[in-house]
């Protein structure tokens, strides 16, 4: 993430999720799922607001092949930079979700986060490589708060002398820290 102007960047990005693997699930409540082709919208949003003070933020539109709505996320997140790339984040996110298509099932799931992000650039070859740790308090109507821990690491590495084409690794671990049942 480069946060070193003095305007917002804003970064549109549009990718076609062609399938999701099959993920355990309680037959008896929910159909199984093999694939399931997606299109996903997003808008990033990071800069400087004033002083130390950033804004790390991020909307998406996930939607089935028709288009009609599976997820929606607005995460709005309010950083204090600690120091050169490194970031300490408060957040909201409202994430409402469809069961699928043909069924009345919406899910209404609000989250308060905290993060701690860090990137390392090399200025000489602008090789990138962050980390970042989320807590999430997860709140539901139908279920007890969750409380799940998320960690990423992601690395970049130009392959290109003018750096416009970059090539990008990374890998995100969520870790469910409580169990919560589902009405």
């Amino acid at each position: 993430m480069r946060c070193a102007t003095s305007t917002f960047g804003l970064i549109l990005a549009f990718a076609l999720w062609p399938g999701v693997a099959a993920r355990a699930q309680d037959e008896a409540t929910h159909e199984a799922i093999d694939d399931q082709y997606e299109t996903w919208f997003g808008a990033f949003i990071a800069g400087p607001i004033t002083g130390p003070l950033f804004t790390h933020s991020d909307v998406h539109y996930r939607a089935y092949d028709d288009f009609s709505p599976h997820w929606v996320l607005v995460r709005p997140g309010l950083s204090l930079r600690l120091m050169d790339g490194m970031f300490a984040t408060i957040g909201y996110a409202w994430t409402p979700s469809w069961g699928g298509r043909g069924t009345d099932r919406f899910t209404d799931e609000h989250r308060i986060w905290e993060q701690w992000m860090w990137e390392i650039a090399d200025g000489a070859t602008a090789i990138r490589f962050q980390t970042r740790t989320r807590l999430e308090q997860r709140f539901r109507s139908d279920v007890e708060t969750g409380l799940r821990l998320r960690q990423m690491l992601r690395l970049s590495v130009p392959l290109t002398p003018d750096r416009a084409l970059t090539f990008v690794l990374w890998d995100e671990i969520f870790f469910d820290l409580n169990a919560t049942t589902v009405t």
